[in-house]
């Protein structure tokens, strides 16, 4: 049985704006930062701690901080 979605009702002006949106994580796609750090020091990325920083070190397969 599928449930119903109600209309909502508001008086708020929306407005799309594609400089601000949400990044394209690619393989970090639903991941933790801790569990990044942890495939990334298994890959051998990062140093021996698997460093990551998102605005450093953007995302594999996904965007970088300079897009």
């Amino acid at each position: 049985m599928e449930e119903e979605e109600e209309e909502v009702k508001t008086e708020a002006r929306i407005s799309i704006d594609d400089r601000v949106r949400e990044w394209d994580y690619g393989a970090y796609e639903g991941l933790t930062s801790a569990q990044i750090r942890a495939m990334r020091k298994e890959q051998g990325i990062g140093g021996k701690e698997g460093e990551w920083d998102i605005w450093r070190d953007g995302c594999e397969g996904g965007e970088g901080p300079e897009e």
